[in-house]
């Protein structure tokens, strides 16, 4: 089972996320645990492309991919960069797994152990302090893998009915070079990046929502992907 450091300082990370609404958690895992999320990530084939066309999301599987041949893969992506350059556009692979539980279907014990974490007492105790909401629930989970040409442009993560409290991180990129892109920026009122974020290694980040971000295109010449376990903590019933 998957577990939490001990010794976190809810209080203090309160006080922090009161005053800039976000708070970064170091170590998040305990150190026995990280090794054993980190090998089922790398060693997951099961990814779907994600992407959008103005409101309309698509899932892409791997067998798609295969099907549509080098060209159109190309023009694919090609589509999703003019997207990019006006509007909310996002391009990554993910596998979904808090809606992959709902559905029934199976998956790695290792990601259903981290799905248990991030559900159970403990988390959720400590995320009702923090963020200073009784309200928490439950959280959601997607597991994200960013390549070479992936990014997330910019939105605050609101919508109407799934009652977000905050959206979480968890970075899992050991020794990841700020310059090879999928950095976090944050983006205060007036539109500029107020905050920056490099993916980092067993670190938890909670940022409140409302909170306008984006993720920057992961680099062509970097030399391996951008994991992250993502999603929002929220309250009420769970809702796909």
């Amino acid at each position: 089972m998957l577990s939490m450091r001990k010794g976190l300082d809810t209080d203090e990370l309160h006080q922090q996320f009161v005053a800039t609404g976000g708070v970064s958690i170091p170590n998040f895992l305990a150190k026995k645990d990280v090794a054993a999320l980190q090998k089922a990530l790398d060693n997951e084939s099961e990814w779907q492309l994600v992407l959008n066309q103005g409101q309309k999301h698509f899932d892409v599987s791997q067998s798609q991919l295969a099907v549509l041949g080098p060209e159109k893969r190309q023009q694919l992506y090609i589509g999703a960069y003019q997207n990019a350059c006006d509007g909310f556009s996002y391009l990554y692979e993910n596998m979904p797994i808090a809606d992959m539980r709902a559905r029934g279907i199976a998956f790695n014990p290792v990601f259903e152990q981290l799905l248990d974490l991030l559900n159970g007492a403990p988390f959720l105790e400590r995320a009702r302090t923090v963020l200073g909401d009784a309200s928490a629930s439950f959280t959601d989970a997607q597991l994200t893998k960013y390549g070479p040409g992936h990014y997330l442009t910019q939105h605050d993560d609101f919508v109407e009915g799934k009652n977000r409290l905050c959206a979480y991180i968890l970075s899992m990129n050991k020794d990841w070079k700020p310059e090879w892109g999928g950095l976090l920026h944050l983006v205060d009122d007036d539109g500029e990046v107020c905050d920056t974020f490099s993916p980092a290694w067993n670190t938890l980040r909670l940022i409140r929502v409302p909170q306008m971000h984006f993720v920057s295109a992961v680099a062509p010449y970097a030399p391996r992907s951008r994991f992250s376990v993502t999603g929002w903590v929220r309250s009420g019933a769970y809702s796909l």
